[in-house]
């Protein structure tokens, strides 16, 4: 957006963080934020699982304690997780975003730009597996397919 427009001075609010707050600070500031919207993203699956627990599946005592165990683990691990990459890559990514933004080098910008996106589209295995399916369908016969697979080499 700054290419088009003069945004004038780029003010970063993680430059403020970073540098009045410590290390584990941002990450407890981030848990609270985040257990919500995991207990929201689990709840659709654990109350299936109650459901079906009741009426299909008719586990064992033991089972079913195992498996809570397990979503209890998969909260737990959502939790480190999410609260790893908000409170470390997110503000490692504002960090150098603001930096690089902020140079002068507009090609500089644009290259960064580039890669980053080059190296997402490359690491998506989505990607990869859209291009074998396009090639399976259309016998490796499909312009669309020529250009996956350009992109794929």
């Amino acid at each position: 957006m700054s290419l088009i427009s003069n945004p004038g001075e780029i003010i970063s609010e993680s430059q403020a963080v970073s540098s009045t707050s410590g290390i584990i600070l941002p990450f407890l500031h981030e848990v609270p934020n985040v257990v919500p919207e995991i207990l929201f993203a689990l709840s659709p699956i654990f109350i299936m699982y109650l459901i079906f627990e009741k009426r299909v599946f008719k586990l064992s005592k033991t089972s079913r304690k195992k498996i809570r165990k397990e979503i209890l683990y998969s909260f737990i691990g959502f939790v480190l997780f999410l609260t790893g990459v908000n409170a470390g890559f997110m503000e490692v990514g504002r960090l150098v975003g603001y930096n690089i933004a902020t140079l002068d080098n507009n090609i500089l910008l644009i290259s960064v730009g580039f890669v980053l996106g080059l190296v997402i589209v490359f690491a998506e295995p989505a990607v990869h597996t859209l291009t074998n399916q396009i090639e399976d369908v259309t016998s490796g016969y499909n312009e669309l397919s020529h250009h996956l697979i350009f992109i794929k080499i």
